[in-house]
């Protein structure tokens, strides 16, 4: 499957389960962030704990949470008409030509420093 059979599974669940959000963008926008909040949380809890090693309970946790962040993004995707396996393709081209493909980003750009400075909004 996908991204696109995703995004399309997606709001089929979407209509078949909560019918009366077929189109509520406010909700999938919200019920991502939601979800992106909750898999945080669940690495807060392990982080606090002290524990060195990640166990497998919160590492099972913290998945089910980024996969709530899918079926979020990919409903929000369904419903705004967008192509997500194109779009995925042209970002990731867009980030090796921003970055380069040897993962240490451009030796020429400038630091977050310099581009704030210069910011005009």
């Amino acid at each position: 499957m996908n991204l696109n059979d995703r995004t399309a599974q997606a709001i089929e669940d979407t209509v078949s389960w909560f019918p009366h959000l077929e189109d509520d963008v406010s909700h999938a926008i919200i019920g991502l962030c939601g979800e992106a909040g909750e898999a945080a949380g669940e690495y807060k809890k392990w982080y606090r704990s002290g524990a060195q090693v990640l166990d497998t309970d919160t590492r099972t946790a913290i998945g089910y949470e980024i996969v709530d962040v899918f079926v979020y993004a990919f409903c929000l995707a369904g419903q705004l008409g967008i192509d997500l396996e194109d779009l995925y393709d042209r970002k990731r081209k867009y980030n090796e030509k921003r970055f380069g493909s040897n993962g240490r980003g451009r030796s020429d750009s400038p630091g977050r420093g310099a581009k704030e400075a210069t910011s005009t909004g």
